[in-house]
């Protein structure tokens, strides 16, 4: 072989070496990424594809079908085949709530989710109260007899903090109580740890399609995971038992969404902020929500950016399911709720609850449905109500505020 010859298949070979080099440097790349984590620097493995993410869900579908929540839950792959549910019972903030909203709601509640009761009983749910600082003691008092009445496990926080800041400060934010309900779960064999405010309600299709996505996001070893939250607008004592059914309620609207708010129906609307589920498989899940922390609009969801936003999380049920929007179509709205389960807050001022039907008198004083005029008009009627309007429900906030800070003399 001619030196020149040799020459050019050295440098041919060179080249192509340099290629396969850098070829693998970026494969590697695309492959391997930094997680910093306490300071530290790791290199992680991305999960599997999205195929195989798909073939799980669709498989656990298959699987857990529509059984019921212990059926589900001993079906499926949970290490301590438990999931907690910790509410937590506050102050009633005058004249955002009504003076007996707590205990009007948490009667409701225990009267009507059949389905949770059973779940207990069949030990593969817990359901557990947390008392926070209420100023009320008869209010109190009357709480913790409604619980006992209903052979209900629950923990007393009665003892307010010292100082009169440090009071407001608790009896404005849910921060405290929720990192408590953590820490209390955390030191219990379960799996999945739900925090709520004590006026949210979980009927049988909420708590069978939250169970069921808890089940799917731990197989996919997903941490954290967000729950569409509803308000009920009216009817709360005759429609939101617990044979209610959001895919049914929604079906049978006429409403849909009407001018800027999300009204699924004259009965329920939609909250632009979700609720957050976690796993306890989840690192320092205890301090999850810091107490340092300001609540602000959509402020839990940005708790939730950063597994939303990490290559290594690809949230099912993230920030993206807490804060829909009207732009969103109805049915992106039902298939957050059947992909991630849903929770229904109830009325703020149950006492004032009017629930008529949507029937309207004609001459010949019969009754008939109601036509899309009266439609409009029953929307229009809605947009006033703190329920569904966010500038009226902020003035009231306001007025609560500024109430209880003349009540503890921090003007």
């Amino acid at each position: 072989m001619q030196p020149m010859q040799l020459r050019f298949l050295c440098s041919t070979y060179s080249k192509i070496y340099v290629l396969l080099g850098v070829s693998l440097i970026l494969l590697v790349s695309l492959f391997v990424q930094e997680l910093p984590e306490h300071g530290k620097s790791q290199l992680v493995f991305p999960k599997q594809g999205i195929n195989h993410e798909i073939r799980v869900i669709r498989e656990l579908e298959k699987k857990l079908g529509s059984k019921s929540v212990c059926e589900m839950i001993k079906l499926s792959s949970l290490k301590n085949q438990k999931i907690t549910i910790v509410r937590f019972l506050e102050s009633n903030l005058e004249p955002l709530h009504s003076p007996r909203q707590t205990t009007i709601n948490l009667l409701h509640i225990l009267k009507h989710e059949n389905e949770l009761r059973k779940s207990v009983a069949g030990k593969c749910v817990e359901s557990i109260w947390i008392i926070g600082c209420i100023l009320n003691k008869t209010e109190s008092d009357n709480l913790i007899n409604i619980l006992k009445q209903f052979n209900q496990k629950y923990y007393s926080m009665l003892d307010c903090p010292n100082g009169k800041r440090q009071i407001f400060r608790q009896l404005i934010s849910n921060d405290v109580l929720r990192n408590r309900a953590l820490s209390l779960a955390a030191n219990k064999r379960t799996d999945w740890v739900v925090p709520l405010e004590g006026n949210l309600f979980l009927p049988k299709d909420a708590l069978r399609k939250l169970v069921k996505s808890l089940i799917i996001d731990s197989k996919l070893g997903h941490t954290v995971h967000t729950i569409p939250l509803f308000r009920v607008l009216k009817c709360q004592k005759e429609h939101f038992t617990d044979e209610f059914v959001f895919d049914r309620e929604v079906s049978a609207s006429m409403m849909r969404h009407y001018n800027a708010y999300p009204s699924l129906s004259d009965k329920i609307s939609q909250k632009q902020q979700g609720q957050i589920a976690l796993s306890t498989s989840l690192p320092n899940m205890e301090s999850f929500f810091s107490q340092s922390y300001l609540y602000s609009l959509n402020a839990e969801m940005s708790l939730v950016e950063p597994f939303d936003n990490s290559n290594q999380s690809r949230l099912r049920c993230g920030v993206k399911v807490g804060t829909e929007t009207v732009a969103d179509s109805m049915n992106s709205m039902r298939q957050a709720v059947n992909t991630c389960g849903y929770v229904v807050r109830l009325l703020h001022w149950p006492e004032k609850d009017n629930c008529y039907e949507n029937v309207y008198e004609n001459s010949k004083n019969k009754y008939v449905k109601p036509n899309m005029s009266d439609l409009i008009l029953s929307a229009e009627r809605l947009l006033k109500t703190p329920e569904v309007n966010r500038e009226v429900r902020g003035r009231l906030k306001d007025v609560s505020v500024l109430q209880l800070k003349t009540q503890l003399n921090l003007n």
